[in-house]
């Protein structure tokens, strides 16, 4: 379901999201992203990114104040960042 209150410009409303795929080589039609569909509502997003992990950069998402009390022990218990970032061909 398209969020129909944002605006073509793809500035969007309070309370909608632009969503992209992780790979920004790719385009529509060979991703499928808010390029292609348009805004989302957030009430559509369930959960939230903790970590980003990119061919040479990586590193910790920052969200609110609290949550990031939350994030930092689960990136603390979960997260490799030896694995995430090594490389094999």
């Amino acid at each position: 379901m398209r969020c129909w209150a944002c605006r073509p410009s793809g500035v969007c409303s309070t309370g909608c999201c632009w969503v992209l795929a992780d790979n920004e080589a790719l385009a529509p039609p060979h991703v499928i992203d808010s390029r292609s569909f348009g805004p989302l509502p957030a009430s559509f997003i369930h959960g939230r990114i903790l970590y980003y992990g990119r061919p040479n950069d990586h590193g910790p998402v920052q969200n609110s104040a609290e949550a990031a009390v939350v994030d930092e022990l689960l990136l603390e218990a979960e997260l490799d960042v030896d694995k995430l970032t090594s490389t094999t061909e």
